[in-house]
């Protein structure tokens, strides 16, 4: 027998889904919502027990990524292309720093990078066409 859902525990990953679908379910059924405030999503961090720093972390991304949408209407579809590498294996604290440097000199891109736990992150934005 399931545990009724409010003596139930969410995983994390639930979570992020949980409260991703009801984001959507908000916009769908209220798209003129007002939005929060910056101090205002920190604190809604804060109740759920993450860290209020993560929340500027992700407004920073965000930015750095010009808003969550590349969909451009005039041209019908996207304007970037995202391409990803997944390398499998560890690197200790102390090489992450030599890791990025490497990553840096080699592409020539200074770049943006980011962890998320055990899991780093490095993009760069280039114009199409540059190599």
């Amino acid at each position: 027998m399931t545990d009724p859902p409010s003596v139930r525990q969410f995983s994390d990953r639930e979570v992020a889904l949980i409260l991703k679908t009801a984001a959507e379910l908000q916009q769908r059924d209220a798209p003129t919502a007002r939005g929060l405030s910056l101090a205002e999503l920190e604190q809604v961090a804060a109740d759920v027990g993450m860290d209020p720093a993560l929340i500027r972390r992700a407004v920073q991304e965000l930015e750095v990524r010009g808003g969550a949408s590349r969909h451009n209407r005039f041209l019908g579809g996207p304007t970037e292309i995202v391409v990803e590498r997944i390398a499998s294996g560890e690197v200790d604290s102390a090489s992450f720093e030599d890791l990025l440097a490497e990553l840096r000199a080699v592409s020539g891109e200074l770049g943006t990078e980011s962890t998320v736990g055990r899991l780093f992150g490095w993009r760069v934005r280039r114009a199409l066409g540059a190599r």
